[in-house]
């Protein structure tokens, strides 16, 4: 989403998005991209079409079919080609991660919505998915099973869906930030409502929780360690498929 705009102001092209999303995004609703929520500003866009579930869309080339995809965002959607059996899933699966999921914005049932959304993909039999991010899917069948998996498993453990999520906000964060020393992290981190409302998921005080989420990253090798060896050195993350979009 946060390319939207540069997209229509340099090559004029039109932005169709679901009606539960493209309203609030008409309507200037400063909350429908979670701009504030996630400190990651979104540059303001017109979008032109408001597509349905179910509705058909001609490229001229191919016809596209709309899917709803909620789970990453309430109006998420995917767009199936039904006689290749092509599926566009933007967030709904990923090759090597599974998107975050966002109770706070979202509503408390985020997570059923998101395997619910799985669910129904998977009665697509969709012969090749392509991702938001990351690589091409050729096994469909079997991302889906692993990410139903994996969602299932935050049901019961919750606070892997929160350090998840924040993980995954807090690199996309640093990128657009072009990095952070490394004595503002945890500052930064406190400073953020995601970390606050994430924190009581993972059963941890705030303070903690950022601590811990800085820590994860450094010793995952999103950022690294060998060059912070003073808060004058800026903490970068790794860009890759699997980590970048906060919220796409």
């Amino acid at each position: 989403m946060g390319g939207n705009a540069g997209l229509a102001n340099r090559f004029g092209m039109p932005i169709a998005a679901s009606v539960t999303e493209g309203s609030r995004v008409n309507a200037g609703d400063p909350e429908s991209f979670g701009s504030a929520w996630l400190d990651q500003p979104v540059d303001p866009f017109h979008v032109d079409r408001l597509v349905e579930p179910g509705e058909m869309l001609d490229t001229g080339v191919v016809r596209l079919r709309v899917v709803p995809a909620a789970g990453h965002s309430l109006g998420q959607i995917a767009l199936f080609e039904d006689r290749s059996r092509v599926l566009i899933a933007g967030d709904a699966i990923l090759a090597s991660d599974v998107a975050w999921i966002n109770p706070f914005l979202d509503g408390g049932a985020a997570l059923e919505v998101a395997i619910a959304t799985l669910e129904r993909i998977g009665l697509l039999d969709a012969h090749v998915a392509v991702a938001g991010h990351g690589e091409v899917i050729e096994d469909v069948a079997n991302c889906i099973k692993r990410s139903l998996e994996r969602l299932r498993l935050w049901r019961q453990e919750p606070a892997r869906m929160a350090f998840h999520g924040s993980r995954r906000i807090f690199g996309f964060a640093l990128m657009i930030h072009g990095g952070l020393p490394r004595s503002q992290l945890v500052p930064y981190l406190r400073a953020r409502r995601w970390v606050h409302d994430f924190a009581p998921l993972a059963g941890l005080p705030s303070q903690e929780f950022a601590e811990r989420v800085v820590s994860d990253l450094l010793r995952s090798g999103a950022a690294p360690t060998g060059r912070m060896t003073d808060s004058s050195q800026p903490c970068r993350t790794a860009v890759s498929g699997r980590r970048g979009s906060a919220r796409s």
